[in-house]
């Protein structure tokens, strides 16, 4: 992300990256360290919708 967030997004955005590496992992890269960002063009459309208040179904 370019813009500083508040502290709260900084916590939101940080717990949806580790959910998108450690228990999504569709590739199966997360116990392979060289892989932690496989995920990170996700994270800001993720991030977006949950601060949008979408649901579930909106997500996946």
């Amino acid at each position: 992300m370019g813009s500083k967030l508040p502290p709260e997004d900084l916590e939101l955005y940080h717990k949806v990256d580790e959910v998108l590496h450690y228990v999504w992992d569709p590739c199966g890269v997360s116990h392979a360290p060289q892989a932690r960002d496989e995920y990170q063009g996700y994270l800001p459309s993720i991030f977006g919708l949950l601060k949008r208040g979408a649901d579930a179904s909106a997500i996946v």
